[in-house]
Parts: C-alpha cells; structure tokens; sequence
C-alpha cells in the first residue's frame, strides 16, 4: 500500500472542497483512518468522515456484505417467491406473466449452464407473444393515407 506523500501538507484550514467520493472511498477500503485519508488528501478529518457518513458508507459491514451478496440476494429472492400467492399470479397481467416466465427461464438455463442462445430465444419468442397480444387488445388503426367512406350509410337513405 502506497502512502506516501509529496509535497508539502496542507493545513486543515486548506479544504479541498472538489474531493471525488471515489477516491475517500478507495482510501478507507485499503483501511486508512479518517485523519491518514485527510492528510493524504488535504482535508480536514471532519470532511472525510461527513463524506463518508453521508453516503452511508460502513466499511467492514459493505466489505462483509460484499463477501456474501449472492447469498444476501438468494435470501432476498426466497423471501420474494415465497411470498407470491396464487393470487398475484392470477391478477398479474399477461405481459407481467410472460415476462416473469422469460427470465425465469433464462436464470434457470443460466444456472444449469445453458446459456447458448436461450437469451436470444426467449427474447424473440417473448416479443413474438406481446406483439401478438397487443395486437388482439388493440383495435386496427386506420392509416392518415387509407381512404375514408364518406358515403351514405344504406340504412340512413331509407329514411329519406
């Protein structure tokens, strides 16, 4: 880990008020305290723990939730799929419905390493089925160039 610092340091009454996050952030992840990233940066101690404070940032706690995102996230998602009823299935739209079943297809070809061209697959046929529903839910439109009748409906001329 390289520290060292050049030139002269500056005085915390010297702010360096345009401080990329990005960068305290780098600092405290290889595990500098606030006062080393200050002085590195020319800051005040304050600064950098308001920063980080600010955006929430915990150090160890991100760095552990990091190791374990994918179990975090599994969790997440067996929490989510247990708590589907039939219900919400049956009151979820037909889009929303081939939607869910075109990417949980893809994840589970995914996971079970088959991911050739299942993506493209799936999305074709997913796009094939909302352009065939719309479709049907939809009434033809009529194009600004097609002709229009304007002529007499045969039932209005038998009353004249």
């Amino acid at each position: 880990m390289d520290t060292a610092i050049t030139g002269p340091i500056p005085t915390p009454s010297h702010r360096n008020k345009g401080i990329p996050i990005e960068s305290i952030i780098k600092y405290a992840d290889q595990g500098l305290t606030h006062s080393e990233i200050a002085r590195m940066l020319g800051c005040d101690k304050s600064n950098i723990t308001k920063r980080l404070q600010a955006i929430g940032y915990e150090g160890d706690s991100l760095k552990d939730f990091k190791a374990a995102r994918a179990d975090i996230f599994a969790l997440g998602q067996h929490k989510i799929i247990k708590g589907i009823t039939d219900s919400d299935i049956k009151s979820a739209s037909l889009l929303q419905k081939a939607t869910s079943v075109g990417i949980l297809f893809d994840k589970e070809q995914q996971i079970r390493g088959k991911v050739g061209n299942a993506t493209a697959d799936s999305i074709s046929a997913l796009v094939e089925l909302v352009d065939k529903v719309t479709k049907l839910a939809s009434p033809p439109q009529t194009k600004i160039d097609d002709p229009i009748d304007v002529s007499p409906h045969p039932a209005d001329q038998e009353s004249e």
